[in-house]
Formats: structure tokens, sequence, C-alpha cells
């Protein structure tokens, strides 16, 4: 009596309908489109559809097949968190360094004309105001209030030392994240180049 014939190990492929496969590579495309959401739609489908027949050819079984595309998309989640979260750390150093580079410059370059305003801001508000009243002193106010808080912006001065003249109080720096901080110090910029001579000039 001859032995029995040993069971096909493509059984189990056979037996699966192409409409399962394909709803396999829909779910992949979505988990592929959660970790890149720019690539596009044909391009996650060819991805997805090529994954999904690795797994489908590798496999042992249907068991085998629905495990191992669910532990290697798990794997693939992880390692883009923790490769998104790396990038996240690098780009925020490097936004910070370009504030800290920036306030350098800034610092340089308009340092000695906003310490001087600084400190005699108050002085010339008072002054002016008894030669030209007290709508045009309020206005010279705001001007170098203005300024006082640009001085503190770039660490012309420090923060306790930038005393407002409209409050006696020191400017109070807003929280920023980093790539907030940079685009308002590029706004200061910008600021410093059109008004801080005109300001200036009129400091005693």
């Amino acid at each position: 009596m001859s032995a029995p014939t040993p069971p096909d190990a493509d059984d189990w492929r056979k037996n699966i309908q192409q409409s399962y496969r394909s709803e396999e590579v829909n779910n992949i495309a979505k988990v592929l489109a959660s970790l890149e959401p720019s690539a596009t739609s044909a391009s996650k489908l060819m991805l997805a559809s090529q994954f999904e027949n690795m797994m489908f050819t590798a496999a042992t079984s249907l068991a085998d097949y629905r495990k191992k595309i669910t532990k290697k998309l798990k794997r693939m989640q992880k390692n883009y968190k923790a490769n998104a979260t790396t990038s996240s750390e690098v780009l925020e150093e490097q936004q910070k360094d370009e504030v800290v580079q920036l306030q350098r410059r800034l610092k340089s370059l308009y340092g000695e004309k906003l310490e001087l305003i600084v400190q005699k801001g108050r002085l010339t508000v008072h002054e002016y105001r008894e030669k030209g009243g007290p709508e045009k002193s309020k206005m010279l106010r705001d001007h170098i209030d203005t300024a006082i808080g640009w001085a503190a912006d770039i660490g012309a001065v420090p923060v306790e030392k930038a005393i407002l003249v409209s409050t006696g109080q020191p400017v109070r720096l807003a929280k920023r994240t980093q790539p907030e901080n940079l685009a308002h110090l590029n706004k200061v910029e910008k600021e410093l180049e059109k008004r801080v001579d005109n300001i200036r000039g009129y400091v005693m």
C-alpha cells in the first residue's frame, strides 16, 4: 500500500480569493499613507501591493500571512515614529541655532543704539513733553517702548533692565516656539532697519 501524498504547501494560497488580497493591499496602503502623507495614491498602492506580495510569498499559512503583515507594519510604524522624533529634534536644534545667530547679528548691528534708547528713553520723553506737548510725547513714548522691546528681543539688554517708559515695568517677552521666535526676529530685523535710526535721533 502506497504512502499518502503529503499536502501541497501552496494549498492555502490557492484557496485565497483575489478580493481578500486586494482588501489587504488597501489596508496596507492606508497605513503607508499615514506614514508618508505626501506620497501619491498610485505610489502608495504600488508599494502596498509589493509589500503584500512579499508577505504572501513568504508565509506558510493564512494565519502566518496575516501575522507577518501585522508585525511588519507595526515595526514600520515604530521606526517611522522614532525617525520622526529624531528629525523633529534636529530641526528644533537647527532653528534654535538660527535664533541665536540672528540675535547676535542684530545685537552687533543695533545693540549700541538700542542700549542708548533704553538708558535715555524716559528722560527723552519727559523733556519732549515740555517741548512738544503730551500728545506728541505719547507718540514718542510708544516708539521708544517698541525699541525697548526690540532691545530685549535681541538680547541687547537683559530683560529686567528693559524698563518700559509707559509702565515703569520690564518688558514681558512672549512665550514662543523656536519657529515662532525665528519668524518674530525676522520681523524685528525689518523694523530695526526702517525705524531704529529715526527713534535714536530723538534720544538725548
